[in-house]
Formats: C-alpha cells, sequence, structure tokens
C-alpha cells in the first residue's frame, strides 16, 4: 500500500508543479522554431560542401581523380 500512496504523492506533486510551468508565447515559439530551421539548413550546406571539398581533396591526393 506504500507504493500506492508513494505514486499518489507523486502524481499530486507533478501536477502541482505543471501548473507552475511558464509557457512561451506563440511569437517566441515560432522565433525558436524559425532559428532551429535555418541553423540546420546552414549546417547541412556547411557539412555537403565541407564532404564535396574532403572528397575532391582526397582523390586529387591518392591519385583517384578521373
Amino acid at each position: 500500500m506504500s507504493r500506492l500512496r508513494e505514486f499518489i504523492q507523486f502524481f499530486r506533486e507533478s501536477v502541482e508543479e505543471f501548473r507552475r510551468m511558464t509557457w512561451p508565447t506563440r511569437e517566441a515559439l515560432w522565433g525558436g522554431t524559425l532559428a532551429v530551421l535555418w541553423v540546420s539548413a546552414f549546417l547541412t550546406v556547411f557539412i555537403w560542401i565541407s564532404d564535396m571539398i574532403s572528397s575532391w581533396l582526397v582523390r586529387t591526393l591518392t591519385g583517384l581523380m578521373r
């Protein structure tokens, strides 16, 4: 029975803490989403270009470029 009481106490404290949380505004959420998308796009292009350059460099140095 002690486990059940502990679970109920945990659940009540969780609900109480959940009510105290502050949620971001719609504008803040949208701004954060756009920032993540822009950084992801930038890193994708950066890694792609880095991969192309390093592949070319390795092929050139090993004499496999045809």
